[in-house]
């Protein structure tokens, strides 16, 4: 429902932007960040879900210079 909404919201807030009088350009565009702020809400959980069972791999940091400078 959220992925919804939000395109919904981008899709009015572009065409308000682009096809209506330079007096509803804000409003376009405001829609249009929020649109984007729902979409991201929206993805967020699919995102999450895809690499779940992937582990990362450990990096040591600094091992190969552990000399000081004189």
């Amino acid at each position: 429902m959220c992925l919804r909404i939000g395109c919904l919201l981008a899709i009015t807030g572009l065409t308000f932007a682009l096809l209506l009088s330079s007096a509803f350009v804000v409003v376009g565009g405001v829609l249009i960040v929020f649109g984007g702020i729902v979409l991201a809400l929206g993805m967020e959980p699919f995102l999450a879900d895809q690499d779940v069972g992937v582990e990362l791999p450990v990096e040591t940091a600094g091992t190969e210079n552990t000399d000081l400078a004189a």
